[in-house]
């Protein structure tokens, strides 16, 4: 598995790139203490699923408030506000993003802009159409 590497503030690793699988996807494990998330976002150009691999995850999608624990596939369509924060120390939940689109590279500036003290949502502004990305 390959390790994001230089982080400091958040706790995931990249399991597939984008250059790995040709441009197809991004697979992502994110582990997230009780209360952790990202702020409220969408993605412009691709698709997300969350698979919960232990602990509790409270999703939003759209409109939708959602309560995930292991075993649990969460889909978000490309054009949808979502957000999820842990429910329990130690969550874990994978993240598929298709078709890959930089998210690797977009979790290694999130983290440099959280080390520097932006929260999650000042953060995403910074980071605003840089990315498939952006706040809402």
């Amino acid at each position: 598995m390959e390790d994001l590497g230089g982080f400091r503030v958040l706790r995931m690793r990249t399991l597939a790139n984008g250059g790995l699988t040709g441009g197809a996807f991004e697979l992502v494990e994110d582990v997230r203490a009780q209360g952790q998330g990202p702020a409220p976002h969408v993605h412009r150009r691709s698709d997300e699923a969350f698979y919960v691999l232990a602990g509790r995850f409270a999703f939003t999608r759209g409109d939708q408030e959602l309560e995930a624990m292991p075993g649990s596939l969460v889909f978000i369509p490309k054009g949808t506000r979502h957000r999820y924060r842990a429910l329990e120390d130690q969550s874990r939940v994978l993240i598929l993003y298709v078709p890959a689109g930089g998210f690797d590279d977009f979790l290694r500036e999130l983290d440099g802009l959280l080390h520097s003290g932006l929260t999650s949502a000042q953060a995403m502004a910074e980071l605003k159409g840089k990315y498939d990305s952006d706040p809402a």
